[in-house]
């Protein structure tokens, strides 16, 4: 029975295939007296894509005998490299009053050449948790290449709390006199954090009477509470 006279090796090739073309391959079987030799062209089984895959080049003789011998080269083609994200935004933390940052789309590249190029930019899904007491707002950049290959990057932007707010010109102590803390009325204190919307935390709260006084005097307090939106509370 023949042989092939060196079949080639399988081999691996980098992202772009190559043109492969049908060549010949001899046989033999080395029987002087009874000489089998000659030669068969190829045929190329193309199982590759953008993603590489397998070129299968096969030969194949049948000789008189229904004998038949087989080769098949295996030339294996890589996927090209897997893209990735260009200057990622870090993650930043701001005030109140800071404006919230624009988020662009995000360019994404391997770095490689046609047809092994992939490159592109893809926009942001936003997550957006903003309220008066801070929280977050974050930008999550995913690509999904034709290999089924994922990248991701979240850009995470945390907002403080406004600031908190403080009593404007609370009240002295004083001393009255009985018949004037029986006409004794406290007023509103005003509040503020002194910033602007949508950040600013104003308004006014009652004083709250509290001691004990009698008609031989004794000493009371008015109170002021407030607590804001983000459950902090002043007093005075």
């Amino acid at each position: 029975e023949p042989m092939f006279v060196d079949p080639p090796m399988d081999m691996t090739l980098p992202c772009s295939p190559p043109d492969v073309l049908s060549t010949d391959l001899s046989y033999t079987n080395d029987d002087m007296n009874c000489l089998i030799e000659g030669s068969v062209m190829s045929t190329i089984d193309d199982q590759t894509n953008e993603c590489g895959g397998q070129i299968l080049v096969v030969w194949e003789y049948t000789d008189d005998c229904d004998r038949t011998i087989q080769e098949t080269q295996v030339i294996t083609i890589e996927p090209p490299s897997e893209a990735s994200f260009q200057n990622l935004p870090p993650d930043v933390t701001i005030n109140c009053q800071d404006p919230t940052p624009s988020f662009m789309p995000l360019d994404y590249t391997n770095g490689e050449m046609d047809p092994c190029l992939i490159e592109g930019s893809i926009d942001p899904v936003i997550d957006d948790n903003l309220e008066l007491c801070g929280g977050t707002i974050s930008a999550t950049w995913t690509f999904e290449d034709a290999c089924g290959r994922s990248i991701s990057h979240t850009q995470t932007v945390t907002r403080e709390p406004a600031q908190e707010p403080q009593f404007l010109n609370p009240p002295m102590d004083i001393t009255l006199s009985c018949l004037e803390f029986e006409s004794f009325s406290p007023t509103d204190l005003m509040f503020t954090n002194m910033l602007s919307s949508p950040c600013l935390i104003e308004g006014s709260v009652p004083g709250n009477i509290t001691g004990d006084i009698d008609e031989c005097g004794g000493v009371a307090e008015v109170e002021y509470e407030y607590t804001d939106d983000c459950d902090r509370t002043i007093m005075y």
